[in-house]
């Protein structure tokens, strides 16, 4: 599981934990290097502008969601 985003990941976090109509994010959330930490589950974290620059071995889905490409 993994995350692309152009954001910082201190930015990632902070807007999962409090940028939300349904009010602050209620799971244990925390940053360890590139990963992404909620209840235990890491989840890598990546800041590429261009999609084509993610090494994509072994991804069964991709979901491109910006609207760009």
């Amino acid at each position: 599981v993994g995350i692309n985003d152009i954001y910082e990941f201190k930015d990632m976090l902070q807007l999962l934990k409090y940028d939300s109509v349904y009010g602050a994010f209620e799971k244990d959330a925390t940053l360890i290097d590139d990963k992404l930490v909620v209840d235990k589950k890491e989840i890598r974290l990546y800041n590429h502008k261009n999609p084509s620059d993610l090494k994509l071995d072994g991804v069964d889905v991709l979901l491109q969601c910006s609207g760009v490409f």
